[in-house]
């Protein structure tokens, strides 16, 4: 499990995971896309649908679509563009 990868932020990527599955027996991968915005010993903070000017970033008011991912769960980290 590369939950150590090194990958800078502002990195493109594509980050495959484990993800929960209610009523089922184990869990399901899926891959999100997008930049890396922040990234922690715990998780990854990707965002998909980010402003184009970061400082706008700061003030976001719900607008950017972004999820955080856990790194124990990521099967794969691949750079899409660095």
């Amino acid at each position: 499990m590369p939950a150590k990868t090194p990958v800078r932020i502002g990195s493109i990527v594509a980050v495959t995971f484990l993800d929960h599955v209610e009523d089922g027996d184990e869990p399901i991968e899926f891959v999100v896309y997008g930049e890396l915005l922040q990234a922690s010993r715990s998780r990854l903070h990707i965002g998909g649908w980010v402003y184009a000017n970061p400082k706008e970033r700061e003030y976001d008011t719900g607008n950017m679509k972004t999820w955080s991912i856990v790194r124990a769960a990521i099967t794969q980290i691949k750079v899409l563009k660095k």
